[in-house]
Formats: C-alpha cells, sequence, structure tokens
C-alpha cells in the first residue's frame, strides 16, 4: 500500500452560508493528492 503525497493547500473557498442566507457559513479548501 503506497502512502499518497499530498501538494499544498488550495486557498480558501469564498465563504458559502450553510443555509443559503447571509451569516455565518463555512470555507471550504482542498488538496490534490499527487502521485510520484
Amino acid at each position: 500500500m503506497e502512502d499518497c503525497v499530498f501538494g499544498e493547500w488550495t486557498d480558501w473557498s469564498p465563504c458559502v452560508p450553510d443555509s443559503g442566507t447571509c451569516g455565518p457559513g463555512t470555507q471550504i479548501r482542498t488538496r490534490e493528492a499527487e502521485n510520484e
């Protein structure tokens, strides 16, 4: 089983309200797994 090598984190996405209304929401950022 190979270890995954992760790349750099992407920038945070724009804040997305959880319920479609204004106010506190969530931010998401991802990172890609790189095969080396």
